[in-house]
């Protein structure tokens, strides 16, 4: 266990360990030989670190440093064999970037193999790792899923390295004030430090964000390909990505695309969690009940916060109780759960999605609506949750008076008639009832 922790801090980066070593154990160190002293140097000072030639360079270098016994040479023999994974990733073989992988894994000696799925640390080559073996076996979706999660990963790591780093160096300012804020830093890692003003000067000082910023900055392109890969065989994926990636790179923006996701229109609610929680619960038989009796539209609950529609004398007591029951939807910071009273025998968009990362859930009150989701008609049954996907049409068609209420959530989301979907304009009144709700984007 001792071994193991030491490996941990020095060889996988722990942010904190950044700022504490200065960057300890990258770069050229006295102990290697000549020649991987040589090959080391040609490696970094590439401008390409994952082309072909230094590909062929980092794999002399793995072999210049087996059998090399220095306490930090199995350090290096690791982060070798992790990029060498990336490289075979970035040229399609997945079975010799797996063999890579596992190969700098056993560098570790690490209790157990878990390791590399829950810690934070390691958790961005561990599910590369996995996204090798789902390519292997064609299962594109869920390799996009554990690439999209290790990028994520791997940018929280980077900020939390970059906020010691600064944490430290401020404090060998003696709090002078001569650096920037921290956020104007981490503003620019999406250049990676190859663009910004400040980050390529701390990279500098800090050899080691050097030595990390290539492998996420190729995290970032592998999920962008696998993006790519998935609207081949998701054609209605385009036009949300169109609509949704406007505001890329864009801090203050309102539109959120998450690359790699693609979600069926329509999904039973037996598929997921929420919606299941509703039927089991109290929700579905309180709202069948007081939905019945709503005369306007109103909403139940907004990103954690109970709204006015479950104010007292409202008539939807029962209906907010059952709701904060639920834990995936009372405690989302995103979601939302809005009753909506539809006029019959009119056709009611719904709103169009701000993410393609959350998804919706409509439960009708009485009988008579039908969802209409990407052209298809879905008739919805009372008190049986039906999941669908917010960016691509989706409208209801009271046929009489029904009642139906939609709660937005995670994974994809509930709304409007043109595609994607969003939970902030307030429906236009109606003559039936649903509630929406969604829920954060996935990592």
């Amino acid at each position: 266990m001792v071994c193991a922790h030491r490996l941990l801090l020095l060889g996988l980066t722990v942010p904190a360990a950044w700022a504490q070593q200065g960057g300890g154990g990258s770069g050229v160190q006295k102990w290697m030989s000549d020649e991987a002293k040589d090959l080391y140097t040609d490696m970094t000072g590439s401008e390409h670190p994952f082309n072909e030639a230094t590909c062929a360079t980092r794999e002399k270098l793995l072999k210049a440093l087996i059998g090399n016994g220095h306490k930090e040479a199995n350090q290096h023999r690791y982060l070798a064999m992790r990029d060498l994974g990336m490289c075979e990733f970035n040229s399609g073989n997945f079975k010799k970037a797996q063999k890579h992988l596992d190969s700098g894994v056993s560098e570790l000696n690490l209790p157990n193999d878990d390791m590399m799925l829950t810690n934070p640390i390691m958790a961005p080559v561990g599910l590369l790792r996995e996204a090798s073996k789902f390519m292997q076996k064609h299962e594109l979706t869920q390799a996009a899923t554990a690439l999209r999660r290790s990028k994520e990963i791997s940018d929280r790591n980077l900020k939390s390295g970059i906020k010691n780093i600064h944490k430290q160096m401020s404090s060998q300012e003696g709090g002078k004030g001569n650096l920037p804020p921290v956020d104007n830093i981490i503003d620019e890692l999406s250049g990676y430090g190859r663009t910004g003003q400040i980050l390529p000067q701390v990279m500098k000082q800090a050899p080691f964000l050097a030595q990390e910023m290539p492998f996420a900055e190729q995290l970032d392109k592998e999920v962008e390909e696998m993006d790519k890969r998935l609207l081949a065989f998701a054609p209605q994926s385009k036009a949300i990505r169109k609509t949704l990636d406007t505001s890329k790179g864009s801090k203050g923006g309102s539109l959120m695309y998450a690359r790699g996701l693609v979600t069926e229109p329509t999904v039973p609610g037996d598929r997921l969690m929420a919606a299941m929680d509703m039927v089991e619960g109290d929700l579905a038989k309180a709202f069948k009940e007081e939905g019945a009796a709503a005369e306007k539209s109103s909403t139940l609950l907004k990103r954690t916060k109970e709204g006015p529609g479950c104010a007292e004398g409202k008539g939807m007591e029962k209906t907010c109780k059952a709701l904060a029951k639920i834990p995936d939807l009372k405690s989302n910071c995103f979601g939302e759960t809005r009753v909506m009273v539809l006029k019959a025998g009119k056709d009611q968009p719904l709103e169009s999605c701000s993410t393609n990362a959350n998804v919706g859930i409509l439960l009708a009150a009485k009988d008579g609506v039908t969802a209409t989701v990407a052209g298809t008609d879905h008739n919805l049954v009372v008190g049986l949750p039906l999941v669908v996907d917010f960016c691509q049409v989706v409208a209801s068609n009271p046929r009489s008076k029904p009642q139906c209420c939609s709660h937005r959530r995670g994974i994809q989301s509930l709304q409007q008639s043109r595609g994607p979907l969003s939970c902030d304009p307030e429906p236009k009144p109606s003559a039936s009832r649903r509630m929406k709700r969604k829920r954060p984007p996935k990592s």
